[in-house]
């Protein structure tokens, strides 16, 4: 029995270590998520604007623009329930903040992440956020959020060809270049992606508006 305890062991031992290492390697690729959780940390007492919301805002508002200080902080398929969970966590930085800008929209009122087709970027709040958002375990490690080809592209892609993962710019704006698409027929697809139980939703989200407006 000491004998097959002693085997199991070293045959387990290498394979948790590898695990380990490549759940922190995924972790220190830098990303949307920790470039605006380190912003966030460091300026929220100098900015007057911040924008919170989903990929409408993400690609919609560059704060570089707006002559005051101010951010976007939203991230694609963001729901208004991380929107208020980001405001908490920065409530006491709020010395100089005048305006929280949030779209109110279809996908702000019927969904929520941690139940639709997206659920896996709950990880990313999980993670890099440090929040609790989930109490499926999988979304708290990169590892078993996505799946090994993809975490193998992206350890590839950063660590030897040397290619950042954050595709926004200082400002937290989204600016990549993307091809121009039929609007009618992606914001069909958008709206069944993120269409799950609504009715019990709006009741849910609405409350949370009015939290926000309290805030």
């Amino acid at each position: 029995m000491k004998l097959f305890l002693r085997k199991s062991i070293l045959f387990i031992l290498p394979i948790i270590t590898i695990v380990i290492i490549l759940e922190l390697l995924l972790r220190q690729i830098p990303n949307d998520y920790s470039y605006k959780k380190g912003f966030l940390d460091k300026n929220i007492e100098d900015l007057e604007i911040l924008f919170l919301g989903s990929s409408h805002t993400y690609y919609g508002i560059n704060p570089k623009l707006i002559e005051i200080p101010s951010f976007n902080a939203s991230h694609i398929s963001q729901t208004i329930d991380l929107d208020f969970e980001i405001l908490k966590k920065y409530k006491d930085g709020f010395e100089n903040l005048d305006f929280i800008v949030i779209p109110i929209d279809y996908f702000t009122l019927f969904s929520r992440m941690s139940t639709g087709k997206e659920a896996w970027r709950i990880k990313n709040y999980n993670i890099y956020y440090n929040f609790c958002m989930t109490s499926n375990i999988n979304y708290y490690f990169e590892l078993s959020s996505i799946n090994l080809e993809n975490n193998k592209t992206r350890i590839i892609s950063y660590y030897l060809k040397n290619e950042s993962s954050i595709t926004c710019n200082k400002f937290g704006y989204g600016n990549i270049e993307r091809e121009q698409v039929d609007l009618v027929e992606t914001g069909k697809t958008a709206a069944k992606r993120h269409t799950k139980e609504i009715k019990s939703y709006l009741d849910k989200n609405l409350n949370i508006v009015n939290k926000i407006i309290k805030l």
